[in-house]
């Protein structure tokens, strides 16, 4: 594919204390570019698998000058495989990874950066949590980072026909240096095999100092 993007974000807003109308900060950024991206699915059912592993991966790469407002390459890549225990239980593991390969951070779009936290990333964390943040007088922002990577690791047991439970613990940071700040979420969830996929209700709370002491979450459809 070819990308043509035209961003602009604000994270504060200028205000010299005289009651005037207050300066609106805003950036904007500029980027044409390609992408790839592979994806793998090879699994016994694709509403609710029980074995078999998938996964995607992108690549893309922007050159400061022809279309673009810096340089940088991309790559991002997710997986899962799921094993079924007996007829009524299965374990769900998840792995994703990023890394942005630039000397001009500053210069990408919130859209081209990385974030974790939330339902579908590091549960028991507010969405966009994890990763730098800066404070203004608007409020506290997610700003992106350069890498990610997260991990989970899900058990479901299911004993009321299509109705059953899981315990999970995810991991992981969105960092901008060689090594990332761990956060862990543990959580609870009911679970609803649905002809559409699984309804998920979970529970969780973060150990590394979120910011609210629990998170529930909602999410329904298969999982590709």
């Amino acid at each position: 594919a070819i990308h043509a993007l035209r961003e602009r974000w604000l994270y504060e807003i200028n205000d010299d204390g005289s009651g005037a109308a207050a300066e609106r900060a805003y950036r904007y950024a500029t980027f044409t570019f390609p992408s790839v991206r592979a994806e793998y699915v090879n699994v016994d059912n694709r509403i609710f698998p029980t074995s078999g592993v998938s996964g995607w991966l992108v690549l893309r790469s922007g050159v400061e000058g022809i279309g673009s407002d810096a340089n940088f390459v991309q790559l991002h890549a997710r997986a899962s495989t799921f094993k079924g225990i007996g007829e009524k239980s299965r374990l769900i593991l998840r792995a994703e990874a990023g890394y942005t390969w630039t000397n001009s951070l500053v210069d990408l779009p919130p859209s081209l950066r990385f974030y974790a936290g939330g339902d579908r990333s590091i549960r028991g964390y507010e969405w966009r949590e994890v990763g730098p943040r800066i404070e203004t007088d608007s409020g506290r922002y997610a700003v992106g980072a350069k890498n990610v990577v997260t991990a989970s690791a899900e058990f479901e047991h299911y004993f009321l026909g299509d109705w059953g439970a899981a315990v999970f613990v995810d991991s992981g940071s969105a960092f901008d240096g060689t090594a990332p700040d761990w956060h862990t979420g543990v959580g609870i969830g009911a679970r609803w095999r649905s002809p559409v996929g699984p309804l998920k209700l979970d529970v969780a709370r973060g150990l590394d100092h979120p910011d609210s002491p629990f998170t529930v979450g909602l999410s329904i459809g298969a999982e590709f």
